[in-house]
């Protein structure tokens, strides 16, 4: 597919065979997914007499600005590609422009030129897009671009600083066009390759010697691949771009004696070698926002730090072969930071997690021993099985967060078994308010001359342990108790009274 290099070798084709020319005739074809807002016949007249000043590139879009006019902005999608007549093709790995007839076949664009040059866009596919528009830098596709590798490429630290603020992984950062203007898939997997980037490493936890790597690599991977005229077969040997082609064979690629393997990542296939490009999962997960951690992401994280351990006292640098010093493996990107901080974190989730788990055990403890009957109340210990319940039911702050649910199921069977013990002591009460108003009708007829004979039997009352008693019985004993009283002096009254009816 055409990227960078290859749509700066047709911009140089064009720039060194036709820029200065006049169109004499333009053949369009009628196909209104590849021509886009303006007819064929519209364009062509729109072209004819026109002179090409200048050939312009931006990221994958290219395009022709004129002597008067808008310009034609042309995108090669998956297989469009330039030829000039007698000079040459764009040659791919996957495909060849086919210039021995002409126009060439599947051709969307021809325009002939005054000294008889002849030049032809063609598109097997139909991904491509010719556009005709005012001012294309201005304006989208070409104003929503980012950087671009050979036109103006960022120092290392604003390149850092904005990695730093992307947690997608870093190949889909890299194919987004708004980031890296003209890096596509094959330019990506090879600039990882020469970093020893993992394809799926949050661009905001990679080390600060990876993100100079890959600074570095981005340019100079552009440059030395348009030196070479965007031709593979000069491309130098050591490029991942040779041995990267074997997805689906039944046996693997290999590049220094390392296998190549493939996954998807930002949609699209992406080929890497496991053994150099390590996935740093403790750092990942890190580098993850905290909000959204879920329980299988922490124990992830858990795995992710004991993998590290294994993994990063032999992780290799990306130039010279040699165990990377732990000073160096330890920094973190743009170098704002050190990399144990980044471990730190990692190993404290861990002991975080742990303690967790620890205060969860504690509070199911504590849960059960609450939900168990309280025991009988004994003479000369009270208040001690409350004061037992009421220590089980609160096993503290870390308890309660843990077990709330089973601290109110604590609460209704507390209470369940309370309900017939406050029953007992309500009936209680109410039988001595009826003792007490019965003496009390006694006395006040007694006073106004009426006998109180006919009142009822003593009531029941109840003692200080609940227990229902005689209040009769109560009063003819030795030692009268509060309770009885009342009733006691309203039989003394009747007497005396009998008493001095009889003497008169």
């Amino acid at each position: 597919m055409p990227e960078l290099p290859e749509v700066e070798n047709a911009r140089q084709l064009v720039a060194n065979h036709v820029q200065g020319k006049r169109i004499r005739k333009a053949t369009v074809a009628d196909d209104e997914k590849v021509i886009n807002d303006v007819s064929p016949q519209q364009l062509q007249e729109a072209l004819a007499g026109r002179t090409l000043v200048a050939a312009k590139r931006r990221g994958k879009q290219m395009w022709w600005e004129l002597d008067e006019g808008p310009a034609l902005l042309v995108h090669f999608g998956m297989t469009g590609g330039l030829c000039i007549k007698g000079i040459g093709a764009a040659h791919y790995k996957s495909f060849t422009i086919d210039d021995s007839a002409w126009p060439p076949k599947y051709c969307k664009v021809e325009l002939e030129f005054d000294d008889g040059t002849q030049l032809a866009f063609c598109d097997s596919r139909r991904f491509a897009k010719v556009r005709f528009l005012e001012a294309p830098e201005a304006r989208p596709p070409i104003s929503e671009l980012g950087w671009d590798p050979l036109l103006d490429w960022p120092a290392l630290e604003a390149f850092a600083a904005k990695l730093g603020g992307q947690r997608r992984a870093i190949k889909a950062v890299l194919l987004d066009q708004s980031f890296s203007a003209g890096v596509g898939n094959w330019v990506a997997d090879e600039v990882l390759y020469q970093s020893r980037i993992h394809p799926e490493q949050p661009a905001n936890s990679i080390l600060a010697d990876q993100v100079a790597a890959l600074h570095r690599a981005i340019k100079d991977v552009c440059e030395l691949a348009v030196a070479a005229d965007a031709d593979a077969n000069r491309f130098p040997d050591t490029w991942l771009f040779h041995y990267r082609w074997g997805k689906g064979s039944s046996t693997k690629s290999k590049i220094g004696g390392h296998i190549i393997d493939h996954i998807t990542v930002g949609g699209r296939t992406s080929a890497f070698v496991p053994a150099l490009q390590k996935l740093r999962k403790a750092a990942a997960a890190a580098a993850a926002p905290a909000g959204k951690k879920t329980a299988a992401g922490k124990a992830a994280a858990k795995k992710a730090a004991a993998d590290d351990g294994a993994d990063g006292s032999s992780r290799k640098s990306g130039g010279g072969g040699k165990k990377r010093k732990s000073a160096a493996e330890e920094q973190t990107v743009g170098g704002t930071a050190e990399g144990a901080v980044v471990q730190e974190a990692a190993a404290a989730e861990v002991a975080a997690e742990a303690a967790a788990e620890a205060l969860e055990k504690q509070a199911e403890a504590a849960g059960a021993e609450a939900a168990l009957p309280a025991p009988r109340r004994g003479r000369g210990k009270k208040g001690a099985p409350a004061a037992a319940t009421a220590a089980a039911a609160d096993p503290g702050p870390a308890g309660k967060s843990a077990g709330r649910g089973r601290q109110r199921k604590q609460q209704e069977q507390q209470q369940e078994a309370a309900e017939p013990r406050n029953a007992a002591a309500a009936e209680a009460a109410r039988v001595a308010g009826t003792a007490a108003a019965t003496a009390g009708r006694g006395a006040k007829r007694f006073r106004a001359g009426r006998p109180a004979a006919a009142e009822a039997p003593p009531a029941a009352t109840t003692n200080s342990n609940g227990a229902a008693v005689n209040g009769g019985s109560q009063a003819g004993g030795h030692k009268r108790k509060a309770d009885g009283a009342a009733t006691a002096t309203g039989a003394d009254a009747v007497v005396k009274l009998r008493r001095g009816r009889a003497r008169s």
